[in-house]
């Protein structure tokens, strides 16, 4: 475990939820993106950072999470998720960053998918060679965190001193 892996996990645990499943994973999701944000907005490259900012050069459906300003003037765009590969909504959400990675709409934007489980899971899970969508989820995951699109709380934290 890493040390704002850790950290941010312990904020997270410090928010309370509402009975019920779907409340629990909503509340999760929105307790993730707050105690994210918090961190993030004290990195010590970020200028501004924002919350819940609707871009449609970004992202033409949602309101991107959290939208960052470092020293240099770069907008670093941020969404938020637990993970994107444990559902089968999650799933299709992985094959949209990947899609938008493959036809080269991310080439020119600091676009950093912030996934709170760590993808390692993914990435060292051995699957079967007939496991189609297993093997599409870990190339899509594989290829995203290659080209720096999508991240943990500690690689995004240091990928901020760059930009």
């Amino acid at each position: 475990m890493t040390a704002y892996q850790t950290k941010l996990e312990k904020l997270v645990e410090t928010v309370s939820y509402d009975p019920g499943r779907q409340a629990k994973a909503t509340k999760h999701g929105f307790a993730i993106e707050r105690k994210a944000f918090e961190l993030l907005q004290n990195h010590p490259n970020v200028v501004k950072a924002e919350r819940q900012i609707f871009n449609s050069e970004i992202d033409g459906f949602s309101k991107i999470d959290v939208v960052l300003t470092t020293k240099s003037g770069t907008k670093v765009y941020v969404p938020i998720a637990k993970d994107l590969w444990l559902g089968t909504s999650q799933q299709d959400r992985l094959q949209v960053q990947f899609i938008k990675l493959e036809s080269g709409k991310l080439d020119n934007i600091h676009y950093c998918y912030l996934c709170y489980t760590p993808f390692s899971e993914v990435l060292n899970k051995k699957v079967s060679s007939k496991a189609r969508r297993a093997i599409m989820i870990q190339k899509a995951v594989k290829d995203l965190v290659e080209a720096k699109k999508l991240h943990s709380i500690d690689t995004l934290w240091d990928y901020l001193f760059n930009v």
